[in-house]
């Protein structure tokens, strides 16, 4: 029989109609002789859309009346730099700024700026514009150290400036001043990024630079050991690797590197005029080398075909009665010795934890209960961070790809990639049918993407607020800065940022993320984004 009319869709036959109620008020209670469900429909609980009704948000990071708040981080937007950073590169917590510390105390939100300094442009944006602006390098204010940015004031016919983060003045060199128009604006203010834009590239002169630029470096060090030669995934990383050798950016001067471990590290000499790579084996795990480094490296379009070759060679190499040991600590240790010159990105392919060598890890969830397994956690050894540490010293960039059948004890491994501004890509159980075609997508995707070389990065904040902590992948040797080997488009820091005095009344929060890199092309850059935002007393 059919519901009947006016009962609800789905109402079974013969079942007593709800009472009607009015528009807008609460739904009936459940009688007590009615059976309510204890289910609750996923369909039902609302969300947040990501898409907007018609198309992409436009929206200006400033206008006429002042800041605008951002668009949800999850929603599709283009954004206009209009004198404040687009929030790719840096977002705020709060949209306005707390005036004082028991406000933010009393409504209990985080206070901080998720900042991601090389994020890519979405379609339809403009890049990051470069300003060369010499020997004279970028104007930085005298006191604080902060860069030259729309929210400087300029005074007395544009020959000073009063900074927006400690409110410090100084001389405008002059072969930078500029008149100053009738609104008090540099009247070339629009024709310069760094003064109408939040987010500006500056050429660093030879000032900023301890060193010549490096080039961009890829060393693979591969797990030959049992695990992985059984699993099939030595046999995918090699096919992979070759195939990605045609893809790598730069290939007239990216340099590329090849090593394979068990229970011995072997390394391949790259050296010009040979027709195929020499092995060299270093047995002597406990006091590991890097042989020949001089050839350990070679320039892709001079060593593709020889690389290709030994990719080929070395799954029948491994194929028969491969040892079950894996010095992987060793061999990132050898690794290490080998770019210790050049810098660069490691990638460690790896199937099981250390058995052998420097950093045994010891399968720790066989002996783990319900009182300890918290323990699991935690890192069991710290060789590997001070491995990461030794490497973020030498700009050196360590990514995992671990491929397991089991456990692996990645909380021990992670402080190699941590530290470094590194990835780790878990693949468990390894099952080649499944997992060939996303490691291999992986490793494509880490060497094209867009990538800053030799990083160190600084978040600044004006006169009342201070930076406590930072939150992510990389190496901090002072309460400031930040080391980052590889400072990729996906990468992201959290910083926590605190009130130590009362705000000005009227005046806006500035906050300013520095980040000192290598472009992949060879040139030393600096990216500044600026954020300035309102104070609120309420």
């Amino acid at each position: 029989a059919a519901p009947a009319m006016g009962a609800p869709p789905g109402a079974r036959p013969g079942a007593p109609a709800a009472a009607p109620t009015k528009p807008g008020a609460p739904p009936a209670q459940a009688t007590s002789g009615a059976k309510a469900s204890e289910r609750i429909d996923p369909a039902q609980i609302p969300r947040a859309s990501s898409k907007p009704l018609f198309g992409a948000t436009q929206y200006a990071t400033r206008t006429v009346s002042g800041v605008t708040s951002p668009p949800a981080a999850n929603t599709e937007f283009v954004v206009q730099d209009a004198g404040n950073c687009s929030p790719r590169y840096m977002r705020a917590t709060l949209n306005q700024w707390p005036e004082r510390f028991e406000l933010m105390s009393m409504c209990s939100m985080p206070l901080g700026l998720i900042v991601q300094p090389m994020a890519s442009p979405a379609q339809g944006e403009e890049g990051v514009a470069v300003v060369d602006m010499g020997e004279m390098g970028p104007l930085r204010c005298l006191r604080c150290k902060a860069y030259v940015n729309p929210h400087f004031r300029f005074n007395e016919q544009g020959r000073r400036y009063t900074c927006n983060f400690c409110g410090a003045s100084g001389d405008v060199p002059q072969q930078y001043a500029c008149a100053l128009g009738a609104d008090g604006r540099r009247l070339d203010a629009h024709e310069r990024p760094e003064l109408c834009r939040g987010s500006v590239d500056f050429v660093a002169p030879d000032a900023y630079m301890v060193r010549p630029p490096m080039d961009p470096v890829f060393f693979f060090l591969l797990d030959a050991s049992a695990a992985s030669v059984t699993s099939g995934a030595f046999e995918n990383a090699c096919r992979s690797i070759k195939q990605l050798l045609g893809s790598v950016p730069h290939p007239g001067r990216t340099k590329v590197g090849l090593a394979t471990y068990d229970r011995a590290i072997n390394f391949y000499s790259l050296k010009p005029g040979q027709t195929q790579p020499a092995m060299m084996v270093v047995p002597d795990i406990a006091n590991v080398y890097a042989p020949c480094p001089k050839y350990l490296l070679g320039v892709v379009d001079e060593c593709k075909e020889m690389l290709e070759g030994l990719l080929d060679s070395l799954p029948a190499m491994h194929r028969d009665y491969p040892p079950r040991e894996a010095a992987m600590g060793s061999a990132v240790k050898g690794a290490l010795e080998a770019l210790k010159p050049t810098g660069g990105r490691l990638f460690v392919l790896a199937s099981s934890a250390p058995t052998v060598g420097v950093g045994v890890l010891k399968d720790r969830q066989a002996g783990a209960n319900s009182e300890t397994v918290h323990k699991l956690a935690a890192p069991a050894d710290p060789t590997y961070f001070r491995m990461g540490q030794a490497c973020a010293e030498y700009q050196v960039c360590v990514d995992l790809f671990l491929t397991p059948q089991g456990y692996m004890d990645l909380a021990s491994l992670t402080p190699l990639a941590r530290e470094t501004g590194g990835d780790v890509q878990l693949y468990t159980p390894y099952n080649p049918a499944l997992d060939s075609p996303k490691l291999f997508n992986d490793l494509r995707w880490a060497i094209v993407r867009p990538t800053a070389l030799e990083g160190v990065l600084r978040v600044r904040t004006s006169q009342g607020l201070t930076v406590t902590d930072h939150y992510g992948h990389f190496c901090q040797r002072s309460a400031t800065d930040l080391d980052v080997p590889q400072m990729d488009c996906d990468k992201a820091l959290y910083v926590s940022v605190k009130h130590e005095e009362r705000l000005p009344s009227g005046m806006e929060a500035a906050f300013q993320c520095a980040l000192l890199y290598t472009t992949t092309e060879g040139q030393r850059r600096i990216r500044v984004h600026t954020l300035s935002l309102p104070v609120t007393e309420v």
